[in-house]
């Protein structure tokens, strides 16, 4: 009997965090995986632009809603044209006591996450929550304070994102570019140096 408990107690303990709650597929009313054009009426659809560098995927920027500063959503356009893939909210309160707090209550609802995904100089904390869906999609949740890192967005963020979904974009966006073949190496530097 010891050993049983002693057993099921380190189950527990071993258990991915995302057995403590289903996996989370909206934020503000949006949720993952739904065409874009249903919740056309929460979005400044003037707004979107393809993701530079990645353009099979185009963010498009949420009307305002109450407790976010900001909001994106992220849809595909070659292997899931018109879903959502990824929301990024911003919340209204950018200070250090409200993401202390907002954490606490992530992990009464989510369990502790899983990877720190912040920096090691402690400017950006980040936390990292990974499911599966019940249609068996990989779904991320990151979680980020940010004060000090200026290449970043000051604040507190979240982001949701059908993993699945994103990664079919990407492989989608990977195959239909062209490769181009390596240039040879410049026989003058100069131009190419910062003066």
């Amino acid at each position: 009997m010891k050993h049983a408990a002693l057993f099921l107690a380190c189950l527990f303990i071993l258990a991915p965090p995302c057995l403590a709650g289903q996996a989370p597929l909206s934020i503000g009313g949006i949720s993952l995986g739904v065409p874009l054009n249903t919740v056309k009426d929460k979005l400044d659809i003037q707004s979107s632009l393809p993701i530079r560098y990645f353009e099979s995927v185009t963010e498009t920027v949420v009307k305002p809603l109450p407790g976010f500063k900001s909001g994106l959503v992220c849809h595909g356009s070659c292997a899931a044209p018109g879903l959502i893939v990824r929301l990024k909210f911003k919340y209204q309160d950018p200070s250090r006591v409200f993401f202390d707090q907002i954490l606490l209550q992530y992990k009464k609802r989510f369990g502790e996450p899983g990877e720190w995904k912040g920096d090691a100089f402690g400017l950006i904390h980040a936390w990292k929550w990974t499911f599966t869906a019940q249609n068996g999609h990989a779904v991320s949740l990151i979680l980020q304070h940010n004060e000090k890192a200026e290449d970043e967005k000051l604040g507190n963020a979240v982001k949701l994102t059908d993993m699945t979904l994103w990664d079919a974009e990407r492989a989608c966006f990977d195959k239909s570019r062209t490769d181009t073949p390596d240039a040879p190496l410049p026989e003058n530097w100069d131009p190419l140096l910062p003066r």
